[in-house]
């Protein structure tokens, strides 16, 4: 598994610190320093990153039982429950996960200092928490000689790299700023969120926001912020253009009790080849979890492991099903369904929806596109019909066309060669509708066949396009599928073809044949 970026840590920094000061202006409404502040500071070579919330504070129970206690939640801890009454009552519910999000600090260093003092408790309660990295025991003492201590929780650590180096804390963002990172990682928030860049004297504010209830153009500007004030006029009119294709286009995913939990639009990657990213963002609890090409906008997920790097959807099969139709049909009223856009969407669409409607391109001929209805006019002109898998040609779909792989020239096929656009489509759609839900399961007892025999491959393939094509052949040649598939097995699965470019070499594929008539 892939280590989780540095970005994490700051991540559950901000989560828990939010908590910290939503809880107590549950048990304080009228409590006045609702914020969470984020320094970045360098002394004598060395850099800092300091959390510091205004929030309730821990004291000594709370931070050897809650805090360093790794295996609970912190929160729903009874001692903790117990020390601050009130909380459930007044409808706290946090996000974060205290003690174990607090653990991923040491993504970004070693050298750890927590000073923390109770909201309602005296200075002389105060403590102070340091860790020489996470495998040495932490040394718990009272803060004696620092004068004030805040009430809240200041969480100070030595980075173990610069934020601006490679695999630093800034390795994600364009303009290696806290402020944007912040806007990053927190895609809504309930406490403004002030963030400090080195040397300067007054801080960039993040306030509040949902992204339940604000409108397409708010969530737009939240998730991809302007770039005009940043020297990139180029990027902000194609920016512009993108906010206005969102908000006539992007559709709401709501849950069972009609709350949004998703507002988002169809993407394609090809489509906006060459401009600016603009990945849709799965969140858990509003802040980042993880980025997909297969959308534009936000859908609330839960997390799929500890990092909380990777999530899955809230939403459920058939809410995505509902809202993935909502967005072919708004794709073809504002008239971009063209082949092209087929072409990239089909796998997806055939996933989503199957299987794939009649009218929608999914491969390519010398004659151009094909869609179902068409593939079964196309072989029945036939007798013979070569399936190609691409390499080493390639293929594109703007225009629709197969190239050399290096020269990127134009390749002309045989007239019986067809080649599928079996585009993967990335997750969290492929993982709601992942590509075994509608494999044939009549052949399912196949799976544990040690060789490759003409039936497990058909098992394999009989829920994606490949089997789309085979099952319209079948039909068209009214034949069976042992009789198209068996050969194939007897040949080992290694037909090849070769095209009007020598320097190509063989082109792998399928093979087949019209069984003769009885």
């Amino acid at each position: 598994m892939c280590a989780a970026p540095p970005e994490v840590a700051l991540r559950e920094l901000i989560q828990n610190a939010q908590d910290a000061v939503l809880a107590r202006q549950t048990l304080q409404p009228d409590f006045p320093l609702g914020r969470v502040e984020i320094r970045l500071t360098r002394t004598d070579g060395d850099w800092f990153l300091e959390v510091r919330d205004y929030g309730t504070g821990m004291d000594e129970d709370t931070l050897v039982h809650g805090l360093l206690d790794f295996g609970t939640s912190g929160w729903s801890a009874t001692s903790v429950r117990n020390r601050l009454p009130g909380l459930a009552d007044g409808g706290f519910r946090p996000s974060g996960r205290f003690g174990i999000g607090f653990f991923s600090v040491f993504l970004l260093g070693d050298q750890v200092e927590l000073i923390t003092r109770r909201y309602d408790a005296s200075l002389a309660d105060a403590r102070r928490l340091t860790f020489d990295g996470p495998s040495h025991r932490p040394l718990l003492t009272p803060v004696t000689g620092q004068g004030w201590v805040p009430e809240g929780t200041t969480v100070r650590v030595r980075l173990r790299i610069s934020p601006y180096a490679f695999k630093g804390l800034f390795n994600r963002t364009d303009d290696e700023r806290l402020a944007q990172l912040a806007q990053r990682l927190v895609l809504e928030n309930a406490v403004p969120i002030h963030t400090w860049e080195p040397g300067a004297a007054e801080p960039e504010i993040l306030p509040p926001f949902s992204l339940a209830t604000g409108s397409p153009e708010e969530v737009f500007d939240r998730l991809y912020p302007p770039q005009a004030a940043k020297g990139r006029a180029g990027e902000e009119k194609f920016r512009l253009r993108m906010r206005d294709d969102f908000v006539s286009r992007a559709t709401e995913v709501r849950d069972d009790r009609g709350r949004r939990i998703g507002l988002a639009m169809l993407w394609s990657s090809m489509l906006h080849q060459g401009q600016r990213d603009f990945p849709g963002t799965v969140t858990v609890n509003g802040f980042l979890s993880d980025i997909s090409v297969s959308f534009a906008g936000y859908l609330a997920g839960q997390p799929s492991r500890a990092s909380r790097d990777k999530a899955v959807l809230v939403a459920g099969r058939d809410q995505m099903r509902e809202w993935m139709r909502t967005q072919e049909q708004r794709l073809r009223d504002a008239g971009l369904f063209d082949d092209s856009l087929q072409l990239e969407l089909a796998y997806t669409l055939h996933c989503a929806c199957h299987p794939l409607a009649d009218d929608i391109a999914f491969a390519l001929t010398s004659q151009g596109v094909l869609r179902l209805p068409e593939v079964r006019e196309w072989a029945r002109q036939r007798d013979e019909v070569f399936v190609g898998f691409g390499w080493p040609l390639t293929w594109r779909t703007r225009p629709p066309e197969l190239n050399h792989r290096l020269s990127g020239e134009r390749v002309r096929i045989p007239d019986n060669c067809v080649f599928i656009c079996q585009y993967g489509f990335a997750s969290p759609l492929s993982e709601v509708f992942p590509s075994t839900v509608h494999r044939d399961a009549a052949y399912e007892f196949a799976r544990d066949h040690v060789t490759l025999t003409w039936q497990k491959h058909w098992w394999r393939m009989s829920d994606d396009l490949y089997g789309l094509f085979v099952r319209a052949l079948c039909e068209t040649w009214s034949c069976s599928l042992e009789s198209l598939l068996a050969p194939l097995e007897r040949r080992d699965w290694s037909d090849s073809i070769d095209v009007d470019d020598e320097s190509l070499g063989p082109v792998p594929g399928y093979r087949f044949r019209r069984p003769p008539t009885s």
